[in-house]
């Protein structure tokens, strides 16, 4: 009888084992760009309504990824994705209706999306709720809301939120003033490679605004700020690179290489597969 049991067992699990396999495969595929393998192993497992293929089918048509460029094609398959649960297609659904790609520009779709997607656990769709409550757009604008969204993003780990809701805090809007917890927030956030907030701490370190002016520290931020895709922060590099005496040019240089490993270890490590 347990032997029976166990028979019936390992048939009933052994599809799961498999198909969960598969789309390990082809995940791992996608993640080393060998796209020509991931787009057959995807759509044969979206063929057996495999909700995880939907949502990379969707990205590789949004993207053009081993695949001609579709934003009708991605949005189909973010539907698919997302009416199957899947909290990444409906977080890019939502932002589909937000910026208009793929379909019509509709503010309270995305909201409604991405409402779905935060309630998924989507922590990016949390940001941008705060963000259309801040500017007003589907909805009333509402300054509580973006602060209680933001917030919960920024609890979560999010640079994004983390950085905007030291924005709030610097300038007092929506909450009481405070730049120490601003400048907290901005550092959290820098130190996940989020190029606005190590800009904007460059910037302090340049002015010695609420920090001690320190042209070094400037430097690195400004630096970072410039590898992880702030252009405006190049010249600033250029600028204090001809300041600064060589010496403390060169320590700034090797201060600013040791702090991207780090930082791309904390980026790698929040990484969602």
């Amino acid at each position: 009888m347990n032997r029976l049991f166990a028979c019936g067992w390992v048939a009933a699990i052994w599809p799961l084992l498999a198909a969960a396999a598969a789309i390990d495969e082809a995940r791992t595929a996608f993640g080393n760009q060998e796209y020509d393998k991931a787009l057959p192993a995807f759509r044969e497992l979206a063929a057996g309504g495999d909700h995880a293929a939907e949502f990379y089918l969707g990205l590789m048509h949004q993207k053009g990824l081993g695949v001609g460029a579709d934003p009708t094609a991605a949005i189909d398959w973010y539907r698919k994705a997302a009416a199957g649960g899947d909290g990444k297609a409906m977080h890019n659904l939502a932002a589909a209706y937000e910026r208009g790609e793929g379909l019509a520009q509709d503010y309270q779709q995305a909201m409604s999306w991405y409402q779905k997607a935060a309630a998924a656990g989507m922590v990016m769709a949390m940001q941008s709720i705060g963000y259309l409550y801040y500017k007003g757009l589907g909805v009333p604008m509402d300054l509580k809301q973006t602060l209680e969204w933001w917030t919960r993003a920024a609890g979560q780990g999010d640079p994004q939120a983390k950085h905007n809701l030291g924005t709030l805090y610097f300038t007092g809007r929506g909450v009481d003033l405070d730049e120490i917890r601003g400048l907290k927030l901005w550092k959290e956030a820098a130190n996940l490679g989020y190029a606005e907030s190590e800009y904007a701490l460059a910037g302090l370190y340049f002015s010695g605004r609420h920090v001690d002016r320190d042209l070094e520290q400037a430097y690195i931020w400004y630096r970072l700020a410039s590898v992880f895709g702030k252009p405006s922060a190049d010249l600033k590099v250029v600028e204090l690179a001809q300041v600064l005496d060589p010496e403390k040019l060169e320590a700034a240089e090797k201060e600013a290489q040791a702090r991207f490993e780090v930082i791309k270890k904390a980026v790698l490590a929040a990484s969602v597969p």
